[in-house]
């Protein structure tokens, strides 16, 4: 299975800017050429954003043209995918089973390639799952579930067997599978936003919320089945993805959550919330069609998930916002003040009996008290029920004040930069950074990327952290990262070795990056080439330069074997330093020397 490549995205964006200018016989050229050029399986992936751009571009002559070209490449890909069976299955039917094979590719080849392959394929199976006529009822939706169910359990059930087998700590072990798991979710939750963006008609936007319903649900279940519910629940990272899923299938989901754990908060309190979304959304028929647009976790000692619900067509500008604390009973009103401080049409807990009185003193009717739910499904629509009323209460109000010129929604909300899991969900592909990253992956020696602080560096990198075609990449930092061990491995080790004072082994690089390697990512120790990218390289250099002050035996024994060795691993493989400072280098070397 190909994935797309940057100088393929280059071409549709010169294209688009030549079509922008009213340049048509030159962008005709452009998109002909690509078009010609990629192989079949990289012009499935693109067919969506050629066809789009073709139709929506160019005259009918141009456009007829252009289109025949594009039909003619990919009748040729359909010819080759003949199934034996074909007359028996329905168009439904053979779109689930290309999806299948697709899969079963990624699973077999590209394993974890989560910033291209599976960006791609994903891309892909979302738009043509969202395109008309694709999927109608809830049992199709179910087959793409029990699709990803499938997936997700496998390659999860791989890569834990990978890790366990090559004498990881368990602690990495569940790291790293937990990392692929908000990778892989993370994947659905972008897809989701940027076709709900997109979406023209109140059918568009009612499938794009449905298909990433069914797609978080099915990896949410095969991961669940690996490394059980326990261990999700451990970690919250993932709860704001639930905010995406329509309330039939998180009733499902979370019913077995809370038998597997023996706890039914996170069932009580997000569940109705999520069901009373999908009795608001069954009664709007126009442009005022509600879907969620935002959905995080607000931290705290009492967590919880904050979801915003705003019109999909955005033509609207009211929101409607439901908080639910899902992690426990809620003891002190000051976690309360907290979820409300939002203004949230509902907040939903479990209340002990002290913050309860408080609430109906203080008629604070926002709070609803769902202790009684208890995991009951007939309870929960009936809490449902009273959550949607308050909903459509809300929205009365806004449309009045709406009318009367008043500005009802904050806007800078939609992007609170203190949230880092949040900002992930509306992260741009840039083509001009994976052309970059393309090119450096071919060479080999030291790089050097500098530029200010959050300007995204970390975060290409560790969406470049996939084994590429010819290169495995092996993302570290030097930063504090508690919670994903898997990351800062070199940085302990070289501490260490600072520390203890000894004489470094002659491979004591080498075996490091194989560690690495090892905790970040899948692929043999044989692979052609290696790309060991270090992350605020000045914290290294500054501390190689400090030590060496300090103790001048550790200038001989450790700092320069050290460099020694990493100049050696980079004459066959590709070191990547990544910081703000471009002299960090030339100053502590100078310190070293």
């Amino acid at each position: 299975m190909a994935s797309i490549s940057g100088s393929s995205r280059h071409s549709i964006q010169i294209a688009a800017n030549l079509i922008k200018d009213w340049k048509r016989s030159e962008a005709e050229l452009v998109l002909g050429k690509l078009i010609n050029s990629v192989d079949k399986e990289e012009l499935e992936l693109l067919s969506f954003e050629l066809k789009k751009i073709i139709k929506e571009g160019f005259e009918k002559k141009r456009k007829r043209s252009l289109l025949k070209i594009l039909s003619d490449r990919t009748s040729e890909l359909t010819a080759d995918c003949t199934y034996s069976t074909a007359s028996a299955l329905s168009p439904e039917e053979l779109a689930l089973k290309s999806y299948e094979e697709m899969l079963e590719k990624l699973k077999e080849h590209h394993i974890f390639q989560w910033a291209t392959h599976y960006n791609d394929v994903m891309s892909f199976i979302f738009k043509d799952l969202c395109s008309k006529g694709k999927v109608s009822n809830q049992n199709q939706f179910d087959a793409v579930s029990n699709l990803f169910y499938d997936h997700a359990k496998e390659i999860c059930r791989r890569g834990t067997e990978f890790s366990s087998l090559n004498g990881l700590e368990p602690q990495i072990v569940k790291s790293k599978a937990l990392g692929g798991f908000f990778r892989f979710l993370l994947l659905a939750v972008q897809l989701y936003l940027r076709q709900r963006e997109n979406a023209s008609t109140v059918e568009e936007a009612r499938i794009t919320w449905a298909v990433c319903s069914s797609i978080v649900k099915g990896v949410v279940k095969g991961y669940a089945a690996v490394l059980s519910w326990k261990t999700l629940f451990e970690n919250n990272a993932w709860i704001h993805a639930l905010g995406f899923v329509k309330g039939s299938d998180a009733s499902v989901l979370l019913k077995e959550a809370a038998n597997a754990v023996g706890k039914e908060h996170c069932f009580s309190t997000i569940v109705p919330m999520l069901i009373a979304f999908e009795l608001v959304a069954d009664k709007s028929q126009d442009i005022g069609f509600l879907t969620p647009s935002l959905s995080r976790v607000v931290s705290g000692v009492s967590p919880f998930l904050e979801v915003t619900m705003t019109p999909a067509l955005g033509v609207n500008t009211h929101e409607v916002i439901v908080s639910c604390f899902f992690n426990d009973d809620i003891c002190g009103r000051w976690d309360l003040d907290r979820a409300l401080s939002a203004n949230p049409t509902v907040c939903t807990a479990c209340l002990d009996k002290f913050v309860n009185d408080w609430i109906v003193q203080n008629e604070k009717n926002e709070v609803i008290d769902v202790s009684d739910v208890k995991g009951d499904v007939a309870h929960a629509h009936d809490t449902a029920a009273v959550i949607a009323s308050k909903i459509e209460d809300r929205l009365t109000t806004i449309i009045e004040k709406s009318r009367k010129g008043s500005l009802t929604r904050n806007y800078a909300k939609d992007f609170p930069l203190e949230d880092p899991n949040h900002r992930q969900m509306y992260m741009v592909e840039r083509y001009t950074v994976k052309q970059l990253l393309e090119s450096v992956a071919s060479k080999t020696g030291v790089h050097l990327w500098c530029s200010v602080r959050r300007s995204g560096k970390t975060t290409a990198a560790l969406n470049f952290g996939d084994k590429s075609n010819s290169s495995l990449v092996i993302f570290q930092t030097m930063d504090n990262m508690r919670h994903q061990p898997q990351y800062t491995i070199f940085a302990e080790r070289i501490e260490s070795a600072l520390r203890d004072g000894s004489p470094i082994p002659r491979d004591f690089f080498e075996r490091l990056v194989s560690e690495c390697q090892m905790s970040t990512a899948y692929g043999d120790e044989d692979e052609a080439k290696r790309i060991f990218i270090i992350d605020e390289y000045e914290s290294l250099f500054g501390k190689l330069g400090a030590m060496s002050r300090r103790d001048e035996d550790l200038r001989h024994l450790v700092c320069l074997p050290l460099l020694s060795q990493m100049v050696s691993f980079a004459t066959k493989n590709l070191i990547i330093f990544m910081g703000q400072r471009p002299d960090a280098i030339t100053y502590s070397l100078l310190k070293i020397n």
